[in-house]
């Protein structure tokens, strides 16, 4: 018996090895091979195996990282183009006042586009933009201000106490999860108030809308997840999450049907100016 064991152990310690090194990859560190590391011929085969599997993947995903980047740079000069359209038909003297704020509308969802189009690309590069020193209630005053035309002729009010607030972080992701939020809350709110609270701790979004039933809550921020009352493609929480996730941001939702929804996001200390 004593044989048998020693026999199972020294033939199962290659591939308890071969576990642990396949256990202790980085998907970060592309380009990590086993194969070399396995004199063992059986294991090796299967270490060569897998080598080759991963170097498809790592193929896959450079593919997929490089279309994102391409397609966002290509969609870049038709938005600035728009949008540069947009404000010189603003300064016509003779635009109606409907006109006007047609036109507004074209140039936020410009806006809304751009800012869209920084956050994929910060998901899809593994740096992202680079983060700075940025003045979030900056950030958060330029968001409410776009969500009070957004408001305008709905029972909505907007109750806004912000705080200076200074953070180390990239200001395009910053400003995509305040706009997020701020959206989500305007689209589900057609009567009462959105409160908006910004602390050096946290930023809390609470609307008094339409709220957000138990069995839904806990899916919301999943990718394309679409509640009952849902009326976008599932992407903007999830959006939110994400980015939160690689601010090292912590994020919250509380609600409950009819009475309204609340989302609060908690800094990390070591950014904070």
């Amino acid at each position: 018996a004593l044989i048998a064991t020693l026999l199972a152990r020294t033939v199962l310690r290659p591939v308890s090895e071969l576990a642990a090194e396949v256990s202790a990859l980085d998907p970060r560190r592309r380009g990590s091979r086993l194969h070399g590391h396995f004199a063992d011929r059986e294991v090796g085969v299967i270490a060569s195996a897998f080598d080759g599997y991963v170097a498809r993947l790592e193929q896959v995903l450079e593919r997929e990282q490089a279309f994102t980047e391409d397609a966002s740079h290509e969609l870049r000069t038709p938005l600035a183009v728009i949008s540069s359209a947009a404000e010189l038909l603003e300064e016509e003297p003779s635009l109606s006042a409907e006109g006007r704020e047609r036109i507004r509308r074209v140039r936020r969802a410009c806006r809304d586009m751009r800012s869209l189009l920084e956050a994929l690309l910060f998901l899809a590069r593994e740096g992202g933009p680079s983060a700075q020193p940025c003045s979030l209630d900056e950030i958060v005053r330029e968001a409410v201000d776009t969500a009070r035309v957004l408001v305008e002729g709905k029972g909505v009010g907007l109750d806004v106490h912000l705080e200076p607030v200074v953070l180390t972080v990239a200001p395009g992701m910053a400003a995509c999860v305040v706009s997020n939020l701020l959206l989500n809350a305007i689209n589900f709110t057609e009567q009462g108030l959105i409160e908006v609270r910004l602390t050096s701790a946290e930023l809390m979004v609470r609307d008094t809308g339409a709220g957000i039933a138990p069995e839904d809550l806990s899916h919301i921020f999943e990718r394309r997840f679409r509640g009952a009352q849902s009326r976008g493609l599932g992407l903007g929480l999830y959006l939110v999450r994400r980015i939160c996730e690689r601010l090292g941001w912590r994020i919250a939702a509380d609600s409950a049907p009819g009475v309204g929804t609340r989302f609060t996001i908690t800094f990390t200390a070591g950014e904070r100016a």
